[in-house]
């Protein structure tokens, strides 16, 4: 069944067949990526490439216990990737999934097939893929996509959706956090964030702000109270971006208080 249903829905899509209706546009969600292993050499494979790209999904009118709908206008992209292609997808019962895509990559023509059946959401499309071993290169497809008429505003184009994107302002497809601190590196001004600390929009700790031997400047604070400053603007930062609560503020305060940060030692002989 799932072979014939794999011709027909191929067919419909090389005779140029309209679109029925509930055609759905789908945009790569972070976390796509692709992975290339030579069959014909002894490298090592490729390090997995950040996919961007969409396809459209439409069910067909195919007698069947589960859904099935092609797969068109599939354009994906990565650094040294192209893939096009078409292909379709199966509902395997409430959960399940299997996908075939006839793609070329790099000009390449490639197969891809889920293998077995791999869980399905209720509207994203999260599935990897791979091709075989028949040509000089075998590929791994990681998708996860989302329909257009779900997703979620993106200020920065970069395909991640502002309530979810790390760096919201500037585009970072990858998504990449160094120090896992929530925000991404291509807007960390404090790239190397302590694990746990609270921090700004920007990616900055209390103490990266207000280091204890001194200011960013690198001088030294003139006394406790000037170093005291930073930390209570420092924490008034945190509240604004909802950081922290207002007895976690007063806890970072005290402790500042507390510290000897800024304070004048006189050494007595």
């Amino acid at each position: 069944m799932l072979r014939r249903v794999a011709i027909l829905a191929l067919s419909l899509m090389m005779l140029g067949a309209p679109a029925f209706a509930g055609t759905r546009h789908y945009v790569l969600n972070p976390g796509s990526s692709i992975t290339a292993v030579c069959n014909s050499c002894s490298a090592p494979p490729t390090a997995a490439e950040p996919l961007t790209g969409s396809f459209d999904v439409t069910l067909l009118p195919v007698a069947s216990v589960f859904d099935v709908a092609a797969l068109t206008n599939l354009s994906l992209a990565s650094t040294n990737f192209a893939v096009t292609g078409n292909g379709f997808l199966q509902r395997l019962g409430t959960d399940r999934q299997a996908m075939v895509l006839d793609t070329d990559v790099n000009g390449t023509k490639t197969l891809f097939t889920s293998g077995r059946r791999q869980h399905a959401g209720d509207q994203d499309i999260v599935i990897i893929l791979s091709s075989g071993r028949v040509a000089d290169y075998t590929y791994v497809l990681v998708l996860s996509a989302s329909p257009v008429d779900s997703q979620q505003a993106d200020a920065d184009g970069d395909t991640a959706g502002d309530e979810k994107d790390n760096c919201p302002t500037v585009a970072n497809a990858d998504q990449s956090d160094a120090d896992h601190d929530g925000i991404g590196d291509a807007c960390d001004k404090c790239p190397d964030t302590p694990s746990g600390a609270p921090v700004t929009a920007d990616g900055c700790s209390v103490d990266q702000l207000c280091p204890c031997d001194g200011p960013q400047s690198g001088d030294q604070w003139n006394s406790q109270q000037e170093y005291l400053r930073c930390v209570v603007k420092a924490t008034r930062r945190l509240r604004h971006d909802g950081q922290v609560s207002r007895a976690d503020s007063f806890r970072i305060l005290r402790r500042a208080a507390k510290s000897a940060c800024g304070r004048t030692v006189v050494a007595l002989r």
